[in-house]
């Protein structure tokens, strides 16, 4: 479903459950939109993450490894081409949002780094909004959804 609102609110949803990770393709931001398309569940297996139903195939067409894109659209056929039309985004669309997500400011060894996920969703929300043709101060209310309660001691 290609929609602003609900691509963000799979993130958000991602994000406070501990789906969303970086570096695994199941898991990153792209793997959640796809998961969420597609209807797959996302479980931790061993030291990464899998989707129950499915073998992620997208990342055939498009893939940010050590900050650098590899973009394949020959490989965009059979069930890479199924999960990544499943959400309604274009190739091309979603290798913006893997880039921003993969390469935001704030990279650790940590693969779930609070700052290096903000700093993600901060950066593909402003893809997501390019994308949509979204105005700013519906922008910037996306950006606010994934901003975490302070933890009070009692």
């Amino acid at each position: 479903m290609r929609n602003f609102e609900h691509t963000v609110n799979v993130l958000v949803k991602a994000y406070f459950t501990g789906t969303l990770v970086h570096q695994y393709c199941a898991a990153c931001a792209v793997g959640n939109i796809i998961a969420d398309a597609k209807g797959y569940k996302i479980q931790k297996v061993g030291c990464g993450f899998s989707w129950v139903e499915a073998y992620t195939q997208w990342e055939n067409v498009f893939m940010t490894s050590y900050g650098e894109q590899e973009f394949d659209i020959q490989a965009y056929e059979y069930e890479a081409k199924n999960q990544i039309d499943s959400t309604g985004y274009s190739p091309e669309e979603l290798a913006r949002v893997e880039f921003a997500f993969e390469t935001a400011d704030g990279k650790t060894e940590d693969l779930n780094d609070d700052k290096w996920m903000f700093n993600g969703l901060m950066a593909v929300v402003d893809v997501l909004a390019d994308i949509h043709g979204i105005d700013l101060t519906t922008k910037e209310s996306a950006k606010l959804l994934f901003v975490k309660a302070p933890v009070l001691n009692t």
